[in-house]
This record gives C-alpha cells, sequence and structure tokens, in this order.
C-alpha cells in the first residue's frame, strides 16, 4: 500500500510543474482581460485550452475577448461550446445570439435569444439590439463594483466629480450663499459652479466655490488638470472677457477655457482655439502624459449630435491636430464626458451604443496597432435606467466616481462614489500534525462543485499556497503530499463581504504510518547536570544515528528535541536545553550529516518533564537524569 501511495505521489509531482505553469498562465490572461488587453489574453486562453485546464472558463473568456474585438466569427466557435456548459449563467445565450447576428444567422440567433428569456433573461432594456447590431457587451465586465451616493449631494444638480492630489473637483447648482439666484430656464435649476473641496469633506458651503474668476453667472462644469498641477481646462456657456457668445439664433454655445496657476491661485483664463460660437466644444479631458486633450462636441462632419474627438497639446498650449475618434466609438446620438485612466483606456458616456437606458458609461478597447475597435458597457450598477456619465477612476484604479440622476426627480443629478469589488483569493498553510513544521511541494488541488479543475499549485518552502477564485461558489480542496494522508476540505465564497479579499484555509496533513517495515529505534541520549557536551555514551547512540541516516536511509529526515531537569530557573534552563540540542546536532554535521535533514533543532527547557519532578519536589537523581535529554524525531524514513 505504501508504494502504491508513493507511486501515485510521484505521477502527481510529475505533473505539477506544468499544471503550476498554467495556473500561472491563467492568471496572467485574466489579467489581461481585466485590464482589456484582449488580443495579449486570447493566446494565453488558448493555450490553456490546449493543455485542458480549466477549460469552461478559458473558452467563455475566449468567446468574450473576440466579442469585444469584434470578431463574430471567431467568438460564435467558442459561444457554442460555452452555451452547452452545465450551469452556465443566462447571460452567455445573449451573447451567443448577438455573435450569431454578427455573422447573419439570424434565424439561429433568435432561437439563442428565446431561450434567453426563457431561461429568465430580460430584453427590456436592451434597446437599439436589433438584428443588424453586434454588441455582447451589455452585461460583463469584471471586476464589478459597489456605489453610494456621497454625502455632500445637494438637492439641486450635483456632478462632474474629479479628484486630484486630495482635492475634489464638481459641478453643483445649489445656490446657498449666492446673492443673486439665477435660474436656467431649461430645468428652472440656478446655474452651475464649480467647487473644490478636501475629499471625504461631508458639508459644503459657498466658501468652497471656486474664485469669480473662474465662476461666472453662467454654467460652468467638467475640470480636468495637467500632469504637472499648472494648467486646468473647464467648461463654460459661451462667456469670456466680460462678453456672452451666440450664434445666428441667439443660442449660446458650451467652450472650454483654461487657466494656470499662479501663486496658488488659478489666473490667467484662455479661450481654447478650437472654441466656435457655432457649436459647443466641451467636456475636456487630459491624456495622462498630457500631450492629448479629449473632448466632445457638435461641430460639422461628426456621426450625429455630440461626438468625441482629440486634439494635441504643443509646448506653448497649442491644440492641432483635431481627430475625431471614428465610428467604432462616436453614434448617431450624444456621446460624451470622456476620460482617460492612467492605463490610457478611455472611458465615456453615451446614449447611442447599446445600453440599459438613457446615457450609459461605456470603457474603449483598443487593438494592437491602438484602433478602436469595440466599446464595452460597465453594467450595472454603474449603470442605470437613466442618465449616468462624468466617470472618473483614481490612480489606485479602485475607488471613483460617478454621476447619476436615477430615482424621482429626473433633473436632480447625484454625485457616487464606486469601489471595485476586490480579486479574492484562497490562501493559507500546509503543516505536518506531529512536527507543527511547514510541508514544502505539497499539491493543492481545487475543484468547484462540478468537479472541474479550477488549480493545482505547490506550496513554496514555507509551505503557503495561494490560489485566485471567484465568489459565491462552492469548492472542494485537495492536498496531496508523499507520505501523507490525502485530505479533502469543503469550502465556500458565498455569503462573504464584498471587501473580502482573501479566505484563509490552513491544512495539517498526517502522516501514513510506516506499513511495509518497522521504523528504527532511536534511544534518547543524556546529559550530565548544568552541562550540555555530548557523552560517552551518547556517542554511541549518535553514532548509530549516523549510520542509519548516511547508509540505511539515505533520505531519513529527524527533528531534535532537547530538554533539562526542573532545577534552576526556566529561562536559564531554556538555554541550557538549546545548548544540548546544538552541541547534538553539530556532532551529527560534522560526521557528515547533511543540514538540512535535521530540519528542526529546538530546545524545551523544563517544559516536558518526562519524570514528574517539577520544581520544590523532592525527586532521586535518576528521575532527574530521565528529565535531562535529547530525543529524537524520524520525520520521513524515505
Amino acid at each position: 500500500m505504501q508504494r502504491i501511495q508513493y507511486i501515485i505521489s510521484l505521477l502527481l509531482l510529475a505533473f505539477s510543474t506544468s499544471l503550476y505553469a498554467q495556473y500561472g498562465t491563467q492568471k496572467r490572461a485574466d489579467a489581461l482581460f481585466d485590464k482589456f488587453a484582449y488580443v495579449k489574453a486570447i493566446d494565453s486562453y488558448k493555450k490553456l485550452v490546449e493543455k485542458g485546464y480549466n477549460v469552461d472558463h478559458a473558452k467563455r473568456r475566449l468567446a468574450e475577448s473576440y466579442t469585444y474585438l469584434r470578431d463574430p466569427e471567431n467568438a460564435v466557435i467558442y459561444y457554442k461550446d460555452v452555451v452547452n456548459q452545465p450551469d452556465v449563467p443566462v447571460e452567455y445565450y445573449y451573447k451567443y445570439a448577438q455573435a450569431l447576428k454578427g455573422i447573419e444567422k439570424y434565424d439561429e440567433a433568435l432561437k439563442w435569444l428565446a431561450k434567453f428569456e426563457e431561461k429568465g433573461g430580460d430584453l427590456s432594456n436592451l434597446h437599439g439590439a436589433g438584428k443588424d447590431t453586434y454588441s455582447g457587451n451589455i452585461f460583463a465586465v469584471n471586476p464589478k463594483y459597489e456605489v453610494d451616493t456621497v454625502a455632500f449631494n445637494s438637492d439641486y444638480s450635483d456632478f462632474g466629480a474629479y479628484e486630484r492630489d486630495g482635492t475634489l473637483y464638481f459641478s453643483s447648482s445649489r445656490n446657498e450663499g449666492v446673492s443673486i439666484k439665477r435660474k436656467y430656464s431649461w430645468n428652472q435649476q440656478p446655474f452651475l459652479d464649480l467647487y473644490a473641496v478636501e475629499e471625504g469633506t461631508d458639508t459644503i458651503t459657498h466658501k468652497n466655490r471656486l474664485s469669480d474668476g473662474i465662476n461666472t453667472r453662467f454654467h460652468e462644469a467638467s475640470v480636468s488638470i495637467s500632469p504637472d498641477g499648472n494648467t486646468m481646462y473647464f467648461s463654460r456657456n459661451s462667456y469670456y472677457n466680460n462678453k456672452r457668445g451666440r450664434d445666428s439664433k441667439k443660442i449660446t454655445h458650451l467652450k472650454i477655457y483654461s487657466v494656470s496657476r499662479e501663486n496658488g491661485a488659478w489666473a490667467n483664463e484662455k479661450s481654447l482655439s478650437i472654441n466656435n460660437d457655432n457649436y459647443s466644444v466641451t467636456h475636456p479631458a487630459l491624456s495622462q502624459d498630457g500631450k492629448y486633450l479629449y473632448f466632445a462636441s457638435d461641430m460639422p462632419g461628426g456621426f450625429g449630435g455630440m461626438d468625441l474627438y482629440k486634439a494635441e497639446i504643443g509646448a506653448n498650449g497649442s491644440l492641432t491636430n483635431v481627430q475625431n475618434l471614428g465610428d467604432v466609438i462616436n453614434t448617431s446620438g450624444d456621446d460624451v464626458f470622456p476620460f482617460i485612466n492612467n492605463e490610457g483606456i478611455l472611458f465615456f458616456s453615451s446614449d447611442g451604443h447599446v445600453g440599459l437606458g438613457l446615457l450609459d458609461v461605456f470603457s474603449s478597447v483598443k487593438n494592437e496597432s491602438g484602433a478602436y475597435v469595440d466599446v464595452i458597457n460597465l453594467g450595472a450598477p454603474i449603470n442605470s435606467n437613466q442618465d449616468d456619465f462624468s466617470f472618473f477612476l483614481k490612480e489606485d484604479g479602485v475607488t471613483g466616481y460617478f454621476a447619476s440622476n436615477r430615482g424621482e426627480n429626473i433633473y436632480d443629478d447625484d454625485i457616487y462614489v464606486f469601489t471595485k469589488i476586490p480579486p479574492l483569493k484562497l490562501k493559507g498553510h500546509v503543516t505536518d500534525s506531529i512536527s507543527k513544521l511547514p510541508i514544502p511541494n505539497a499539491i493543492m488541488v481545487l475543484k468547484d462543485n462540478r468537479e472541474n479543475l479550477i488549480a493545482q499549485v505547490e506550496t513554496d518552502e514555507n509551505g503557503y499556497y495561494e490560489i485566485d477564485i471567484e465568489r459565491n461558489t462552492d469548492y472542494q480542496l485537495t492536498t496531496l503530499k508523499e507520505g501523507y494522508n490525502e485530505k479533502k476540505t469543503d469550502l465556500t465564497s458565498k455569503g462573504i463581504p464584498n471587501q473580502t479579499t482573501e479566505i484563509i484555509v490552513d491544512v495539517i496533513l498526517g502522516r501514513i504510518p510506516f506499513i511495509d517495515e518497522t521504523p528504527p529505534v532511536i534511544n534518547n541520549i543524556y546529559f550530565n547536570f548544568d552541562h550540555s557536551n555530548v557523552r560517552s555514551d551518547a556517542q554511541e547512540v549518535l553514532d548509530r544515528v549516523i549510520e542509519l541516516m548516511l547508509k540505511e536511509y539515505p533520505k531519513m529526515t529527524i527533528k531534535i528535541s532537547s530538554h533539562t531537569d526542573s532545577r534552576g530557573s526556566s529561562a536559564y534552563n531554556l538555554g541550557l536545553s538549546q545548548r544540548r540540542a546544538d552541541s547534538t546536532f553539530k556532532y551529527l554535521v560534522e560526521r557528515g550529516v547533511a543540514p538540512e535533514r535535521i530540519i528542526e533543532v529546538k530546545g524545551y527547557g523544563e517544559e516536558q518533564l518526562v519524570a514528574n519532578c517539577p520544581n520544590g519536589s523532592r525527586c532521586t537523581e535518576h528521575e532527574h537524569q530521565l528529565n535531562r535529554r535529547t530525543e529524537f524525531l524520524i520525520i520521513s524514513l524515505r
């Protein structure tokens, strides 16, 4: 039986390096997918499919990656397998139907849309998902978010939150402290002003308004600040040098202005060269390197209402090479509120792409050449059935802000703060039940409740392991190690708080008893009172240990434990016992035993008396001698 267990362990060990590498491939693929790097992610997921590792997961991600790259021909290949997976989420029926539309298999697409509804899917909010629409992106983006309103929202419109160096800028039509309360005829709310507060502030007053050099009697909103912090761009109705701009129909459009920081204050206002009295230019957003200004405009030559553009920023602040971002981004509707995160990903709001309601927030997808190829709806809870816009992601990539008019009053925009639900890890240590020492190279096999292999990894030299897992899933963890009994551990990630980042499962393995042979007996060695040197009688025992470890059992490992009697202080005896353990260790190593085969050398002082002779008791010298000893524990034999 022991030999069979040994052979099985050898086979597992032979494959463990390969499986660990495949787990690493999955981690890299998932990271690329979450960063919208779909071209690179596809290569890694294909390798997983070829190796037969977590195939269901890899095929889902392959299908979605091809969807986001606008490649329905390849997406269909993988969705066909995905929709036949057991317990597949219902949204994949919809995604498959959308991919089938992309290759003009409309009759088959209708069958899968019907199955989507049959299984509880809701098509009522998917406006624009007609037979000529190929978009599988309405449901899916990882990771998801938790959202909440900020404490300083008013009864009026608040939006456009933008954080820089701990200061939060936003736009609001609240009118506390304003002497002349002018209202905008379109929604009968006061005109918008820009505010700046310390992030985390709960209460806002008129003192938080930016200076009158920026705020005017018209609308101001949408801030973006250069990387060096010295230039701020913002939107305003056409009003510059105390003059109001109008087109031929007496309409005042939106323009972008810049101010520079001088002596700690914003000054030197300029109207950008891209502005025009005949159309709006608004919602400025800078690239992370500060070389490009993105903005929204309804200038002639676009695709519909408001389109997104970018312009190069010259050394002197001039704008050149204005480019429309193209029909992958822009639609016949309004595409507005651009934002560029520190990974260079464009986020924006649109009512022209397939969405959950009116304006929805989208992220963009670029191919290897840097061209936009698709957009991804961020889904609920960022998006709702109303307007969701002015998305901002902080540099930590975890938290940010957006605005929405969800709720009863559609004219009351509120600012929401969101936090990404972080990845979840399963981790822990594997230890020996007797020695309490870590077990390196133990094999950890994780399967879900359908027996699908999720991951297989080895513990490191400290007995530590970690595995990325999904939330709301039941798992079984199997721990294997040569010479130990297999152990299965059931666990779940269901019902844990969203901000929990780890589940710790420590595993204690018991050794397989020696069956085919009786382990050798190693006698204790003993010491004189208050001495740690190896006595001559002890040398005979130690020479036998050396013979066992060098000749009979060349892979045997042991643990050395040394002790004292109870005479003397506990602190002194602890040091004395450690010196006895060290002298034992030194004797063995100096005579050829490899030090790494002695896995622990520890003194216990008077803590583990074998003769019941505690402090103050009357004991014979023989009883004290039994306590002054070194013991040997065989950890592994072969």
